[in-house]
């Protein structure tokens, strides 16, 4: 076991490592509580995944840590951050949690950290070893494993807020105000007693805009994933398409030669 994962305080969050890792066909539980010892153990250092050839498998990551006694009373929590697969989290052979559908649909993006509560009853304290396993189902992603953290309660619940203010939360407004933003200039250019195109232009820029980012904005898994990223990269070329009409419609050229004037025009003679 990993120095780093005997752990006596909690009074920042800690990082799990040590971690090693089971391939095999998809089999809930088969490896949560296997040790390092058993031979189709391989160890891992946190390199990006391997592609494999097979189209349904598992990696079962395992590692291993102790809490001191002082902790008993403490609430504590995982914190997870964001990945591209789905999986599933055991606690000493006990499923705690899950992320991502994998079976008849395949939603495997979460882009905001997850906040995983442990119940007290689950974990083990003093010398006695708590046992994490980690299930994920790869496809096609070769991204390393996610970092998974351990922390007192209230710290996982500020450390999610933070990851998940920057990573979403900005993220969801910045669409919905491009969303108003583009129904005010559609309104413009439909209301003034002729179709402007500049303003035309410009409102279907931002709900292009709008669009690229419905992957984060909306992710569930009760919407398709892959629909979702489709609609994204369609919306992020239409986005560039729009802005690159909106600025010749707006005579970009004629506006930078005219605030050179306005410049030059203003610069005091020595």
């Amino acid at each position: 076991m990993s120095a780093d994962n005997r752990i006596q305080t909690l009074d920042e969050i800690r990082l799990l490592d040590g971690f090693f890792l089971f391939e095999s066909g998809i089999d809930e539980g088969l490896f949560v509580l296997a040790d390092s010892t058993d031979p189709r153990a391989e160890g891992y250092n946190g390199a990006p995944l391997e592609l494999r050839d097979r189209e349904a498998y598992m990696l079962t990551f395992r590692t291993d840590f102790t809490l001191g006694d002082g902790l008993s009373t403490s609430e504590i929590a995982f914190l997870m951050d964001p990945t591209s697969y789905p999986y599933i989290v055991y606690l000493n052979g006990t499923r705690l949690y899950s992320v991502g559908r994998y079976r008849d649909v395949y939603h495997p993006f979460t882009y905001d950290s997850q906040k995983i509560e442990i119940p007290v009853s689950m974990l083990l304290f003093g010398d006695r070893v708590n046992q994490l396993a980690i299930e994920i189902f790869p496809r096609y992603q070769t991204i390393p494993l996610f970092a998974v953290s351990i922390a007192e309660g209230l710290q996982a619940h500020r450390a999610e807020f933070r990851r998940n203010l920057v990573v979403v939360g900005f993220t969801r407004a910045a669409e919905m105000l491009a969303l108003i933003i583009g129904l005010f200039f559609m309104a413009r250019a439909v209301m003034g007693g002729g179709l402007n195109r500049k303003d035309l232009y410009f409102a279907l820029f931002s709900f292009s805009f709008s669009l690229s980012y419905v992957n984060i904005a909306f992710n569930s898994e009760a919407i398709s994933a892959l629909a979702l990223e489709k609609l994204s990269r369609i919306g992020f070329s239409c986005t560039l398409v729009f802005l690159v009409y909106f600025l010749l419609v707006s005579r970009l050229r004629s506006f930078v030669f005219a605030i050179g004037n306005i410049t030059f025009h203003h610069i005091p003679c020595s």
